[in-house]
């Protein structure tokens, strides 16, 4: 896979500074330094020694073998939602993820073009929806995003659905273990999985977009997810909509997403979980699911551009929104998932590296088994 090529985001400044702060001069910049002097002397730009996460390439020809058509919506018990405008390669690796890991759970697969600029993606998708892939939308007129979303959730009327952004990849069995948790609540709206990059809901570092590559891969992490923190969740104010389910019965109940406040994006899932909150209906993170979350392909960089209208908007439809983040950031009830995670990464790589380790961990606390490895 190419990688990207952005040394800038792969310095941590306060890391570096700490490691190295005897060879910089008086207020020199790390990542002048880390250029000029540090690399070649052998200096670590961040604690992983790592650069950023590889670049998502599309499947070639022959990948797509490998994938299992999806069933018909009529038959699935819920739909993956993929709205589409741009990011080749992003969106082919999103379904390609999508169609090649199987699943116990009956699914369908929507994928909505909103219009491309991109005529080679659009080319592709028609031709791989001739195929029956998947099921394909394609708008006379763009929609937007929260419009296409729409769409798709009246085209698969009756039908439980996970919105799926078109630059992220899940792994494995995740819509199973999500359908798990949906499952054993009926009170439960929307759930969001773990992620790099899930703004409050993100790993390793909470609140970060985390484009800086681990020693374990994005798939990797999910496995780990599903050991450590097997059908393990925890309460949120609201979802993130890179990974999304929601309810049949809840959409039926507050509404499809509000298009005309949030038109083109972003802010239309904290409305949608709020409503349903408002309802007597609850949103949780799922701790045993990590998906990979590329960021800023999807729908161009609509989030930066109108930040402050978007939060306005919100507002306005929910005052105690940002009050209900803050609690929720100060309560932190994902830390544990988190420690998790981390308490078995770090067990994992000292046993491949050749070490060993008991770990001796508060069983009530964690909930681990006491493993010696």
């Amino acid at each position: 896979m190419e990688r990207k090529t952005q040394p800038k985001r792969c310095i941590l400044d306060r890391v570096y500074l700490n490691n190295y702060n005897d060879h910089l001069k008086e207020c020199e910049n790390p990542f002048f330094h880390y250029l000029t002097i540090g690399k070649s002397a052998g200096f670590r730009p961040n604690p992983y020694n790592k650069g950023l996460w590889p670049s998502l390439t599309a499947p070639d020809e022959d990948a797509w073998a490998n994938a299992i058509r999806a069933n018909n919506i009529e038959k699935s018990e819920v739909v993956v939602i993929i709205p589409v405008y741009k990011g080749y390669n992003e969106t082919l690796s999103a379904i390609h993820a999508v169609l090649c890991n199987p699943q116990q759970v009956p699914f369908a697969l929507l994928v909505v073009n909103d219009g491309s600029p991109d005529q080679s993606l659009t080319q592709k998708l028609r031709a791989l929806a001739e195929l029956s892939y998947f099921a394909y939308l394609e708008n006379e007129v763009n929609l937007g995003f929260v419009g296409s979303v729409n769409r798709a959730l009246t085209h698969s009327e009756g039908k439980d659905v996970i919105l799926l952004n078109s630059d992220a990849i899940p792994f494995g069995d995740w819509i199973d273990r999500l359908m798990w948790h949906a499952h054993a609540d009926a009170d439960v709206a929307t759930i969001t999985p773990m992620s790099n990059n899930a703004t409050v809901y993100s790993y390793p570092v909470n609140n970060d977009n985390n484009r800086i590559e681990l020693e374990a891969s994005a798939k990797t992490l999910d496995d780990y997810s599903k050991i450590c923190n097997s059908r393990l969740s925890s309460p949120v104010p609201t979802g993130v909509g890179f990974c999304f389910y929601m309810r049949r019965s809840v959409i039926d109940c507050v509404g499809l997403l509000d298009a005309e406040t949030f038109g083109r994006g972003y802010g239309e899932e904290n409305d949608f979980c709020l409503r349903a909150s408002q309802a007597g209906f609850r949103n949780i993170l799922a701790h045993d699911v990590f998906v990979y979350h590329a960021g800023g392909v999807s729908f161009d960089n609509i989030y930066s551009e109108n930040m402050a209208e978007i939060e306005r908007n919100l507002l306005l439809k929910h005052p105690v929104f940002l009050s209900l983040v803050h609690q929720h950031l100060l309560a932190d009830p994902g830390r544990e998932a988190r420690a998790r995670l981390d308490l078995y990464r770090a067990a994992k790589h000292l046993v491949d590296t050749g070490l060993s380790l008991l770990l001796i961990i508060a069983a009530a606390e964690y909930r681990l088994i006491l493993t010696t490895w």
